[in-house]
């Protein structure tokens, strides 16, 4: 199953513009639940390790002990040396976390 496949059957829709590669960013909607699981449940599991390895390095805030934790971004999460030191992925998660941040300031919640 391809991206155009996915937007078809409203699993994902565009998020924006990646302002450094100006590459189309999407996102996952509800339906990729019931339209492939398998990938669902693959990106969830990757979104959850990247998120306990920002909250190890003290990246984020959350308490890890709720089902759908408030984040927040930690002075860590601007430390330059810190995000270098970041592999390639995490380092991506961490900036879309500050997009959608910034992205809700603008024009509300997600």
């Amino acid at each position: 199953m391809d991206i155009e496949d996915l937007i078809l059957k409203g699993a994902l829709e565009p998020a924006g513009i990646d302002p450094d590669s100006g590459e189309m960013l999407y996102t996952f909607t509800e339906k990729i639940n019931e339209v492939n699981p398998i990938l669902a449940r693959e990106m969830k599991n990757m979104l959850d390790s990247h998120m306990m390895k920002l909250w190890e390095l003290d990246m984020i805030k959350m308490n890890v002990m709720e089902e759908n934790p408030i984040v927040k971004l930690s002075k860590n999460a601007f430390n330059q040396e810190l995000i270098n030191s970041l592999d390639q992925e995490v380092a991506y998660t961490l900036k879309e976390i500050k997009r959608r941040f910034i992205t809700e300031l603008y024009n509300g919640p997600w």
